[in-house]
């Protein structure tokens, strides 16, 4: 083992291939809406494929109709742009924050005028809601904000994970390092799976099981002796913000799998139930995330992605596209540092020029510039088929 430390990115591409759906296929099923009911404060997709649509969901599918039409609008002409559900989500949650008077944004009440003709049919009674009445504008996009979410992490926890060799180069990697910091974008489980095959423990901000559940606590990055630490930057399928049943205003946040949300051992012992029905905690949108990743459990994990970076000169990219602006500007900001020496980027993609062409400007005007000075060295070659020892060693040596 090296005396090296070793600093990874993973985006949603790194998942595609052990079996977890593409961000196309998500938005497709949101767009959908096939068989989804609704009950007990969550959107449930169907246990099978369902061409039967739910009258009850009929006002968010056409809310996300007309949202779709803006995008449609704003990106006519670019082919390499298709509109997304993170897209959808964060044009929902400006409408939100505005119309509740949460952030104020001039720019958003024109759109807001021009649409309510044909969102004020969507505004209907609907029966099985928490108020029986009549929709409001904040309502409906709040309710589609909720039902995106629902239809991520449901998507993704019913899907299987393959991770027989599926990302070995970090099993390979850790055998070089002396430690491993893993960042990753994605909710699910696949790199706790890959990272539990290494046979030693790992960090992820979570304690010692209780009653199956883990409570957080961050100083276990900086406390636990372990040499491999994994943050979560957009949260997990396995996070839920908890609540005590009886109304107390008091939360904690846990990790836990197959327990009841709405029966759970509290640390006290009496009971608690997730917060707003079954969603785990997940950051979903484009732009929106940046205001969360200075609040609760996510200003401890980018604090680590900062000190990390501090303390790194090299990061390896994977299955990241290079569109979330408040990585990038973390990333463009660590290139431009003077506080250590050179900076490189290992980009794993199979596909640069593509790449390049989606990234955000910030990354796509310096790209070839950083090329030319040795930042960015490319592994030409889809995640699943890079190996340590002939792809990612020999840049080491």
């Amino acid at each position: 083992m090296g005396n090296h430390k070793l600093l990874f990115l993973f985006g949603s591409g790194a998942s595609v291939a052990a079996g977890m759906p593409s961000t196309s296929q998500i938005t497709d099923t949101a767009f959908s809406g096939a068989g989804v009911t609704y009950g007990e404060a969550t959107y449930w997709l169907p246990a099978q494929p369902n061409e039967n649509f739910n009258g009850e969901i009929r006002p968010i599918i056409g809310f996300l109709a007309i949202l779709k039409k803006v995008y449609d609008r704003y990106y006519e002409g670019n082919m390499w742009r298709p509109v997304s559900y993170e897209d959808l989500y964060f044009l929902a949650s400006q409408i939100y924050d505005s119309e509740l008077g949460e952030y104020d944004n001039p720019a958003i009440q024109p759109l807001i005028n021009e649409i309510s003709a044909e969102v004020d049919p969507l505004l209907l009674p609907l029966p099985n809601r928490p108020r029986f009445y009549k929709w409001n504008l904040h309502d409906l996009a709040n309710e589609t904000m909720n039902y995106i979410e629902d239809v991520v992490w449901q998507m993704i926890s019913r899907r299987d994970a393959n991770i027989d060799g599926h990302l070995d180069f970090i099993r390979d990697a850790s055998e070089y390092a002396t430690s491993v910091d893993i960042f990753t974008l994605n909710h699910d489980l696949i790199l706790e799976q890959v990272i539990a095959t290494l046979g030693s423990p790992f960090s992820d901000g979570f304690g010692n099981e209780e009653n199956n559940i883990r409570y957080w606590d961050p100083n276990l990055f900086k406390t636990g002796d372990m040499p491999t630490r994994l943050f979560k930057l957009h949260g997990s399928i396995d996070w839920y913000l908890i609540q005590p049943r009886d109304g107390r205003q008091e939360y904690r946040f846990v990790q836990f799998q197959r327990l009841d949300p709405y029966h759970l051992p509290g640390p006290g012992g009496e009971e608690w139930l997730t917060y707003r029905g079954h969603g785990p905690k997940l950051l979903v949108g484009t732009f929106n995330k940046i205001l969360q990743y200075t609040s609760d459990i996510y200003s401890s994990l980018h604090c680590h992605l900062h000190e990390s970076l501090d303390d790194s000169s090299t990061i390896i990219v994977a299955g990241y596209g290079f569109r979330d602006k408040g990585i990038n500007t973390r990333i463009v900001q660590w290139i431009s540092s003077s506080i250590r020496e050179e900076k490189r980027l290992i980009i794993i993609h199979h596909d640069p020029e593509s790449l390049v062409r989606n990234a955000r400007p910030v990354i796509s005007r310096n790209w070839d510039h950083w090329i030319d000075q040795g930042t960015i060295i490319t592994v030409d070659k889809r995640v699943e088929h890079v190996n340590w020892e002939q792809d990612l060693l020999p840049l080491f040596g």
